[in-house]
């Protein structure tokens, strides 16, 4: 079992999550972590740590800048997938900047071993958690990732998950019969948990663990913030900005990732799965009654009413 941590600037952080790792009660079997050229303390703190654990921490040398969080991760699990001497069954994805619970591992890998029971370990699976949001400090801002963001682990349907992913990478372990699928490096992607997640339900199966098994440190530093999706502002805010550039940006990876999966798997898609991927792309190509047409028929939907009606009104605004 291998932990796999991307870094950059993590000086602050890094440590207490290091820490945490090496003490869980089920011991991974190494941490392979990938630094994106941070210019800080990050290298210096992993070197320290690799002299004080000998053997349990490896380093990635990379001589080019991945371009961001999923970037630097899809950048190592294709290393690990094109790796022939691998030989670990299972891997955990690591934030620089969380703090997992002591049992974290070993409550993620009761529950690998039931749904590979069940489904055969030759069957690619995820299986994840849910975490407490906690502030900068630890100090806890809400009990479940899973209530404060509105997330259903339940919805792994591919029409739900193109939509909204409900994984979060830190609090994700995958095993040995996804890394086929994660060879090669799809050239677009909203976040590399949200491809995972998606190569789960196609290929294979998604499970999840209801108890919290890590801290997620909410911080100004944060690629992706947890966000209480009982504002409502924020979708009043997509409709009188609607030009906005980020949000045009998150729709173009959104639907760039599900093209991606279209023609990266044309001989692995069975003809459902193509179907719902071609009417999802084919979305922000009409006006609102396609658009809401297409989201009915193939219930595209959101977690929330607010978030569905919304799609309805924004999700041309990026084609």
């Amino acid at each position: 079992m291998k932990v796999l941590m991307a870094t950059y600037q993590g000086e602050r952080y890094l440590g207490r999550q290091l820490d945490s790792i090496l003490g869980q009660t089920v011991k991974p079997g190494g941490i392979l972590i990938s630094d994106d050229l941070s210019t800080d303390g990050t290298v210096e703190i992993i070197r320290d740590y690799q002299m004080r654990y000998p053997g349990q921490i490896q380093i990635m040398d990379n001589e080019q800048a991945s371009g961001g969080a999923a970037a630097n991760f899809l950048r190592m699990l294709s290393r690990e997938a094109e790796n022939e001497s691998c030989r670990e069954k299972y891997f955990l994805l690591s934030d620089q900047d969380d703090v997992w619970m002591p049992d974290k591992v070993e409550k993620l890998l009761e529950k690998m071993e039931e749904m590979e029971l069940c489904f055969g370990a030759d069957t690619p699976i995820l299986v994840h958690s849910d975490m407490k949001v906690a502030g900068a400090d630890l100090s806890e801002i809400h009990p479940s990732f899973f209530a404060y963001q509105h997330i259903s682990p339940e919805r792994t349907a591919l029409n739900q998950l193109l939509v909204q992913n409900p994984v979060t990478g830190g609090a994700a372990m995958f095993n040995r019969a996804m890394l086929p699928y994660l060879k090669r490096i799809p050239e677009t992607c909203f976040m590399h948990d949200w491809w995972l997640a998606l190569l789960a339900c196609c290929f294979g199966q998604i499970g999840y663990v209801k108890e919290p098994l890590s801290f997620y440190r909410q911080h100004q530093g944060n690629t992706l913030g947890a966000r209480d999706r009982k504002d409502i502002s924020q979708y009043s805010e997509r409709f009188t900005q609607e030009k906005d550039r980020q949000v045009k940006e998150n729709y173009r990876k959104m639907f760039g990732q599900a093209a991606c999966l279209l023609e990266m798997f044309p001989d692995q898609l069975n003809g459902e799965q193509k179907e719902v991927l071609r009417a999802f792309l084919r979305i922000p190509c009409g006006n609102v009654f396609t658009r809401s047409f297409l989201i009915k028929k193939y219930h595209f939907y959101k977690n929330t009413l607010a978030g569905t009606i919304a799609q309805c009104f924004t999700m041309g605004i990026g084609r």
